[in-house]
């Protein structure tokens, strides 16, 4: 009987043997010839055995909430992207391996509308919006109207929202908190490559490029993905708390807008910006077209611990207050938000 076995086995590791050379093949002229699936085993492959060896957790306790930061799950590696064919990163962007919940927040509270049409505050601890809270949103046609007006309201913040797309007639705003700026991310450029006004030209010119902003939204309907970018390279993003990203997609995504969005989430991970809610909104447009928009929600890590420096001060609010009251009466181009 043991003579059987043994020979029973011998036999199971021959084939076993013989299937793994197979397959060692096909993978070998298949990545000879670029095959696209490969590319995606491959990356689920070694992300799988980067979370295995170096996968942490910290946890920063405030009371009864908590919020959780895991480490060495985001192993997107933004040059291993753009070494890619296309075809690899249309798979891999569509797989959805690029999207990894690397935090989770214990408390949060919904801005807008609806559950089913608005953002995701974190308000556990430290990340909890509190006077002189400031907020900024790059906008299109208005979306963020009711959330600034929230945050106003709820929180007691400053807003400012810039939104080209807005009339020009004002209007009363919400308790003389909530500002309106007819003006987008990028303004007039000086050169080919380089914006007049990008995220850090709005901030010096308000005095504000060293205020904390609790929630930064933007709307990359308009600048994509390299406006995140360029605000990551000159670090302005460093003083922002929350960081809310809308990102409109229609049927046809383009493999460059992958690559930016894979390689900007990898980049804002490596500076302390982690994923830790992630949905996707079907919108109708005037058309009658329906887009998908996708929102992410992040948090700052830099910011969970206990600190009086995460606050900001009532001078430092109150100079961009009076700046941006100067700015109405010599540029004309503030438009105020009716009462909520």
């Amino acid at each position: 009987m043991s003579v059987r076995i043994t020979k029973k086995l011998s036999s199971t590791r021959r084939k076993a043997l013989l299937a793994v050379v197979l397959i060692s093949s096909l993978i070998f002229l298949l990545t000879l010839t670029g095959n696209p699936y490969v590319a995606l085993s491959r990356y689920l492959f070694e992300a799988k055995s980067t979370l295995g060896q170096h996968s942490s957790r910290t946890v920063f306790s405030y009371g009864s909430d908590q919020v959780i930061f895991e480490h060495g799950r985001h192993q997107l590696y933004a040059d291993r992207v753009n070494q890619l064919s296309d075809a690899s990163v249309s798979i891999i962007y569509r797989s959805g391996a690029s999207l990894q919940v690397t935090a989770n927040c214990s408390r949060t509270v919904h801005l807008g509308e609806s559950t089913n049409s608005s953002w995701m505050l974190c308000t556990a601890g430290t990340f909890k919006p509190q006077p002189p809270c400031f907020a900024i949103s790059f906008d299109i046609n208005e979306q963020w109207s009711i959330e600034a007006s929230e945050l106003a309201i709820r929180f007691g913040c400053q807003a400012l929202v810039f939104d080209p797309t807005i009339a020009q007639t004002e209007k009363s705003r919400v308790n003389n908190r909530v500002f309106y700026l007819r003006e987008g991310l990028k303004q007039s450029k000086t050169t080919v490559s380089r914006p007049k006004d990008a995220y850090l030209g709005h901030l010096k010119r308000l005095g504000a490029e060293n205020l904390v902003i609790d929630v930064l939204e933007v709307n990359l309907g308009v600048s994509g993905w390299e406006a995140v970018d360029e605000a990551i390279a000159d670090e302005s993003v460093r003083n922002v708390k929350q960081l809310l990203l809308a990102v409109p997609i229609g049927q046809n995504v383009s493999v460059e807008m992958m690559r930016g969005e894979m390689g900007v989430i990898s980049r804002l991970d490596q500076v302390g910006f982690q994923l830790w809610h992630y949905r996707q909104r079907t919108l109708r447009s005037s058309d009658g077209k329906l887009n998908l928009l996708c929102q992410f929600h992040f948090i700052n890590k830099n910011f969970a611990a206990n600190d009086v420096r995460a606050r900001n001060s009532d001078a430092g609010l109150n100079k961009v207050r009076d700046s941006l009251r100067q700015l109405t009466r010599t540029v004309r181009k503030l438009v105020n938000k009716p009462n909520a």
